[in-house]
């Protein structure tokens, strides 16, 4: 059972909103204190406050279980817009959202506050000095595994990096991920690979992650989970040009167009993942090849990827690989991925030497 008690300051009438981990949460408020009773899991949680009234309200401290934590006030923020303020714990007009990251135990929150930040760091602005990933708790469909279930579920920390890397983001172990601007033609590249799945799938490798699904999970439907082909091999490092499409480009003419336009002068490897609705990828660690880039360095792209596809980063939260292309890094944090849609979504991954600059990143 988690109570919270947040005293606070109002000059009249407030009317709030309260949500822990975007779910609503009934709530109290006697003596200018809001009083939360909720049944809670282990782990990391986020509380968030929307003042739907114009009056101006102050958080003063939070009891967590009785506990005060009034120090660790200065790792929640206001949301105003796509703002983050810190420190602040004042609410002022209708757009702004106090959040605040909890945990239960406690203990958890304050151990991990302490080893990642520095001495002066709270009480500073946060976010000017690192980028820091609260991750979301997503319950998914009863089918799903309970293994992947409780991945999306349950967070047991979060991820922080200082903002000094903000140039050498490509291939830095650090970075869990980042988003980039790219053009190419989604839709068409979509219908094309729905055009020719058999054919595609035809020519389907089938890796350790799908084995892992299956063996371990005994699921008995590989057919009806991860499916991948690959449009150029990994051979032991050594490059392939664009032109060593292993794929058949009279048949494939659209994305072989795509790979031409990829800002890559050499591509290791590179695949079509076919997840369709209702699949799953269980949570791994991809491995690291020799003689390529690590770290941050796979060049994502999602092909239909609807409301209800998920690919969630330990101790990050979920990438936002729906609105544009992503450059991941699947070798050093655990992930994994769920189609809730009702319809299959493809990604194309490709792991090379890139043109940085390109890509949003000018290693200064």
């Amino acid at each position: 059972m988690l109570e919270l008690v947040i005293p606070f300051d109002s000059n009249n009438s407030i009317d709030l909103a309260i949500r822990i981990n975007d779910i609503p949460v009934p709530f109290h408020i006697i003596d200018n204190k809001i009083v939360i009773e909720k049944n809670i899991s282990f782990g990391l949680h986020i509380l968030k406050i929307q003042n739907h009234s114009t009056s101006k309200i102050n958080f003063k401290n939070i009891f967590v279980n009785g506990t005060n934590i009034r120090q660790f006030l200065y790792l929640s923020w206001v949301q105003d817009g796509d703002k983050k303020l810190q420190p602040c714990t004042e609410l002022w007009n209708t757009n702004q959202t106090w959040v605040a990251p909890l945990s239960l135990p406690l203990s958890m929150l304050i151990s991990q506050a302490d080893e990642k930040f520095t001495a002066g760091d709270l009480g500073s602005n946060l976010f000017d000095k690192y980028e820091i990933f609260y991750p979301e708790s997503i319950q998914l469909q009863e089918h799903y595994p309970q293994l992947v279930k409780d991945f999306f579920t349950h967070n047991f920390g979060f991820h922080i990096y200082p903002k000094v890397l903000s140039n050498n983001l490509y291939a830095n172990e650090l970075v869990p991920y980042y988003n980039f601007e790219f053009d190419f033609n989604e839709s068409a590249i979509y219908q094309e690979l729905t055009d020719n799945q058999e054919y595609l799938l035809a020519n389907e490798s089938i890796p350790a992650q799908v084995k892992y699904n299956n063996l371990d999970f005994n699921t008995g439907v590989s057919k009806e989970n991860w499916r991948t082909v690959f449009s150029y091999p990994f051979r032991n490092g050594q490059g392939h040009s664009v032109d060593d499409f292993s794929l058949d480009k009279q048949v494939l003419p659209e994305l072989f167009k795509f790979y031409k336009s990829l800002p890559v002068s050499q591509i290791y490897l590179s695949f079509l993942g076919l997840l369709p609705a209702g699949g799953y990828i269980a949570p791994h660690r991809d491995s690291a090849h020799t003689n390529i880039p690590k770290g941050c360095s796979q060049l994502y792209f999602a092909i239909n990827a609807k409301e209800g596809n998920y690919l969630k980063i330990n101790n990050v939260g979920l990438v936002p690989y729906q609105r544009k292309p992503t450059v991941l890094n699947n070798q050093c944090f655990t992930h994994a991925l769920v189609n809730q849609s009702d319809q299959p979504r493809w990604v194309i991954s490709v792991l090379g030497n890139i043109n940085q600059q390109s890509i949003g990143v000018s290693n200064a």
